[in-house]
């Protein structure tokens, strides 16, 4: 039984691989939340915003989220996001379409290609959206590797990610800047550390 569930757990990795690959060469960058255990910030989302989110209104659902929210870091993050939204499409599904990576359930993504944030109608919570709409948000300046921001945040990220705990903010840089954006936890940390990547 142990040797069947290794053999599954390869295929798995193998396919999951394979797609990824195959959507690189189809010039498809998806970005990819945090699993609810990276996270630790459970919020759940107030129904007024995931019925906001439902009728693609994603403006409406951050400006909805910072209106409601008790939480000042929450509140100041969506009003913020809100500003970026532009053209950007929300849709809920269900999480079989999301599907799994490394063994556990995909919450959420942001799909480049389409400009499109994928949630999933089994967790909506509050971080996972904040976390995608930062990608939303900054995904074209982080592909202009010859943008002064951009030039910044490379540097930061190099000098940071080893002293970095395993917080899904250290796998690369758009997922550092999602989270240094929408995670306070992962800002805590950060605050600890000097820009040369030393800790304080």
């Amino acid at each position: 039984a142990a040797q069947r569930e290794a053999t599954d757990r390869l295929e798995e990795i193998t396919a999951e691989r394979k797609a990824v690959r195959q959507a690189k060469e189809d010039g498809v960058e998806i970005l990819y939340a945090p699993t609810r255990t990276e996270i630790e910030l459970d919020s759940v989302m107030p129904k007024q915003v995931q019925k906001a989110l439902r009728n693609n209104e994603l403006r409406r659902a951050l400006l909805n989220l910072a209106d409601s929210s008790n939480d000042k870091f929450i509140k100041r993050a969506a009003k913020k996001l809100a500003d970026f939204t532009g053209d950007t499409r929300v849709q809920i599904v269900p999480q079989e379409k999301l599907g799994t990576r490394g063994g556990s359930t995909i919450d959420a993504v942001f799909v480049t290609k389409d400009n499109t944030i994928l949630l999933s109608e089994d967790y909506l919570d509050t971080h996972v959206l904040l976390h995608e709409m930062t990608h939303a948000a900054t995904i074209n300046t982080l592909r202009n590797k010859a943008h002064p921001t951009t030039k910044q945040l490379e540097k930061l990220y190099e000098d940071t990610k080893d002293s970095l705990s395993s917080y899904y903010g250290s796998e690369n840089v758009a997922e550092f800047v999602a989270e240094a954006f929408s995670n306070p936890k992962f800002q805590l940390e950060l605050a600890g550390i000097n820009p040369k990547g030393e800790k304080l």
